[in-house]
C-alpha cells in the first residue's frame, strides 16, 4: 500500500484481498489490470473485500 494512494486513503491494509472492483470480479485479472482499474476511478470506487 503506497502512502497517499487511493488504497491508503480507503484504509486498505497489506493482506486485504479484493474480490471485485466496481462489481467486476477480479478472478482472472492480473495485478496490473486491477491496479489500473483502481487508479482510473475518478470519484467513487466500490471494492468488495474478502
Amino acid at each position: 500500500i503506497t502512502p497517499g494512494s487511493k488504497a491508503a486513503s480507503s484504509n486498505l491494509i497489506q493482506g486485504d484481498i479484493i474480490v471485485a472492483i466496481d462489481g467486476v470480479s477480479t478472478e482472472g485479472m492480473t495485478h496490473l489490470e486491477a491496479q489500473n482499474k483502481i487508479k482510473s476511478a475518478n470519484f467513487n470506487l466500490a471494492l468488495t473485500m474478502q
